[in-house]
Order: structure tokens, then C-alpha cells, then sequence
């Protein structure tokens, strides 16, 4: 809404947006969810609460290899590298 970077900022242009409104104005000047001044101010809230979350989990429960698992993995390297086989895990509470 700043006249620094719209002309007529209150009246609704969709052309402003087109290839040839966004020529000669700030490419930083508008971005709706991303970056800046406007990012969601829970994110870094909730990054922490899943922190926290993982680590009360891993204080309750212990992650041992199962005998199922190979012990040297066979890998697969395709778009994403992953063990042919997969990882078997025994969840145990400590």
C-alpha cells in the first residue's frame, strides 16, 4: 500500500501484476506469505514446539536396530538415495 512503489495503492489493478506492470518496480516489493515484514509470526513458535516435542519423545523412548536391519546397508540412488531394504527400528521405553 506504499505510493513509494504502487501508483493509486487503494484502487484494485489486477494489470499491476501482469509482465509488463511488474517491469521497472522493485521485485522485493511485493510478496504476500513469504519473507519479510509479513511472514507468519507463529512460525518460528511452531518450529520450536516440534523441537520440544521431539525431544520429550526421545527422552521417554530408546531407538535400537532391529536384526532385521542389514548391517551394511545396500543403497538406492535414484532421485533420492534410500536403503534397498529399509531400516528396521525396535522402539523401546526407557
Amino acid at each position: 500500500m506504499s505510493p513509494e512503489y504502487w501508483d493509486q495503492p487503494e484502487v484494485f489493478n489486477p494489470k499491476r501484476f501482469s509482465l509488463e506492470g511488474k517491469e521497472g518496480r522493485n521485485p522485493q516489493a511485493y510478496i504476500p506469505f513469504g519473507s519479510g515484514p509479513r511472514s507468519c509470526i507463529g512460525m518460528r513458535f511452531a518450529l520450536m514446539e516440534a523441537k520440544a516435542c521431539l525431544v520429550s519423545i526421545l527422552r521417554k523412548y530408546r531407538f535400537e536396530r532391529s536384526p532385521d536391519t542389514q548391517v551394511l546397508l545396500k543403497m538406492v540412488v535414484a532421485a533420492l538415495q534410500y536403503p534397498k531394504d529399509g531400516i528396521y527400528l525396535k522402539i523401546a521405553k526407557v
